[in-house]
């Protein structure tokens, strides 16, 4: 399989074998570990660079932004938020205002978006509009997203 992931040949998406090799790897230790850090160093990493150059702090603040980045519309919707409000949440008018304001932005781009699948994804703001409305601004527990309870 090394030439084939080397090439990044997409076949191995639907590669049943190859499929269950990796499931069983992720009962290693090793495994566990290497996803761990390829998820620090591409994900997550990024995301808490991004959120505090801009003064974004909270848990909610951050999981917004993180959100956002890997469902891929941050760009776009941060620069129509700083346009609107006249920068940054460190710039002008703190965290809290700015998130609201670019979720409502969000929310209003995935609703009517007209890609209709993607219409179908605005349960993710609809989940951070409300945690803005109750001020969870720490995502203390249970939280309800979409039909999933998180305790």
């Amino acid at each position: 399989y090394m030439s084939l992931l080397k090439n990044r040949d997409q076949s191995l998406d639907k590669d049943e074998d190859f499929t269950d090799l990796l499931k069983k790897a992720g009962d290693d230790p090793v495994m566990r570990e290497a996803q761990d850090k390829q998820f620090e160093r591409l994900i997550i990493g990024p995301t808490l660079k991004l959120a505090k150059s801009l003064g974004i702090e909270t848990p909610l603040g951050i999981a917004v932004v993180h959100d956002s980045r890997i469902h891929g519309s941050f760009p776009h919707l941060r620069k129509q938020t700083e346009e609107e409000l006249g920068g940054t949440p460190r710039t002008v008018v703190g965290e809290e205002e700015w998130i609201k304001r670019y979720v409502e932005i969000r929310h209003e781009w995935l609703s009517n978006h007209n890609i209709p699948i993607i219409r179908k994804t605005n349960y993710r703001t609809t989940f951070f509009l409300r945690m803005i409305k109750e001020k969870n601004w720490q995502l203390r527990p249970p939280l309800n997203i979409g039909s999933v309870q998180v305790d």
